[in-house]
């Protein structure tokens, strides 16, 4: 299948079965104008929230399909590669992004940019989360 083809069955399959899902990033407040140094991070800093909504595709993960074997709060999301905006990648694993799924709250624990690759060209992200149940 050639990369085209394969992006459109993705978007048909995300928009038939998909759902509204929610990447949060948290980054550090912009420092004030005028200061051209990168400042160490202050922990008492305000820390303002970064999100994207996008359609994905929700699939329970099998056992056999995670690191550790278990099965419990695992999940892959599914998003198009063409949904992430260019400012918000990469996409951040073990805690760093979240992804908020049916108003619960959940770790990206590892980003997979190489399954859903045809011909080189990405597709989709395949994010395996867990949590939020």
């Amino acid at each position: 299948m050639d990369p085209d083809k394969a992006l459109a069955t993705y978007r048909r399959l995300v928009m038939a079965g998909g759902e509204l899902v929610t990447i949060k990033r948290k980054q550090p407040a912009a420092p004030p104008p005028g200061d051209d140094e990168e400042p160490e991070p202050d922990p008492e800093e305000p820390v303002i929230p970064t999100e994207v909504t996008v359609r994905a595709r929700v699939i329970d993960a099998s056992s056999d399909e995670m690191d550790d074997g278990s099965q419990q709060g695992r999940r892959k999301v599914i998003v198009l590669a063409e949904d992430i905006p260019s400012n918000f990648l990469p996409l951040r694993e073990k805690g760093a992004d979240k992804v908020v799924l049916r108003g619960a709250l959940c770790t990206i624990e590892f980003v997979d940019d190489s399954t859903r690759r045809i011909g080189g060209v990405l597709i989709a992200y395949e994010l395996h989360v867990s949590g939020g149940r």
